[in-house]
């Protein structure tokens, strides 16, 4: 299963990108990146590690923008693992990432 944490918008970006690629995905649902939001999110950044092991999360993807760098450290430094990371870079139609601290990096869609 996968998590998308994005803004609304970005999510839906995102999910019309996964739709679009080779490489189905279970999406469980969207995490908020401002908890200000008023919708149907799972959760926010602080509730992310609960969600997770409830979910049983294999697979995050990250909508990131300059503002937002210091916050996907500081989650993926708290990650358990096993948990794969994606990177969507705002106004961008590709997601990115790598499985291999070793690798360059595999384009998802």
């Amino acid at each position: 299963k996968t998590l998308i944490i994005a803004g609304i918008r970005e999510f839906e970006i995102i999910q019309s990108i996964i739709q679009n690629s080779n490489r189905p995905l279970q999406v469980a649902g969207r995490i908020k990146k401002d908890s200000l939001e008023k919708d149907d999110a799972l959760g926010t950044f602080a509730e992310l590690p609960a969600i997770i092991a409830s979910q049983q999360i294999k697979e995050l993807i990250f909508c990131t923008d300059r503002g937002s760098a210091k916050t996907t450290i500081s989650i993926l430094e708290q990650l358990p693992v096993g948990v794969n990371c994606w990177f969507h870079f705002k106004n961008t139609l590709g997601i990115i990432g790598s499985k291999e601290k070793d690798t360059s990096g595999d384009l998802m869609a």
